[in-house]
């Protein structure tokens, strides 16, 4: 199968509450679009360095993770709003080197309710939901 990639919006959710209460303008709230790799084998939403610094994510805590090379300690950073076409989800964000392409994982995917068609090689709304937005709660 090849590479899926999208293109997402990434809102620092902290600028997104300080603007809703009013200590912030709305064209104050930090957020970009950038491309990352699909990555059912991921599992939550890793951003390289520099685009956790552009957005000026706050550090959470540190965590061990399985990667394909083996364990390594990854900082977690604060929750950020994805957008991908019509859906979204909010997600803690697992730091990455800058070398790694941008992976969005099955968390995320999961929440946006979006799967790989692999014989199309593209994402697509559930099948299982007749390609709607369904959120399921249990």
């Amino acid at each position: 199968m090849g590479k899926i990639v999208e293109t997402i919006k990434v809102v620092n959710l902290d600028d997104e509450s300080l603007a809703k209460k009013g200590f912030i303008t709305p064209d104050q709230i930090r957020s970009i679009e950038t491309e990352v790799l699909i990555d059912t084998g991921a599992t939550f939403l890793c951003l390289r360095k520099s685009v956790i610094e552009e957005l000026q994510l706050t550090p959470v805590e540190q965590k061990t993770v399985r990667t394909s090379n083996g364990s390594v300690s990854r900082t977690f950073y604060s929750p950020v709003k994805i957008y991908l076409r019509d859906r979204y989800a909010v997600v803690y964000v697992s730091e990455i080197p800058d070398d790694c392409p941008n992976l969005l994982g099955q968390i995320p995917l999961q929440s946006m309710d979006w799967v790989i068609d692999p014989r199309n090689e593209k994402l697509i709304g559930n099948p299982a939901h007749g390609g709607e937005w369904v959120l399921e709660e249990y």
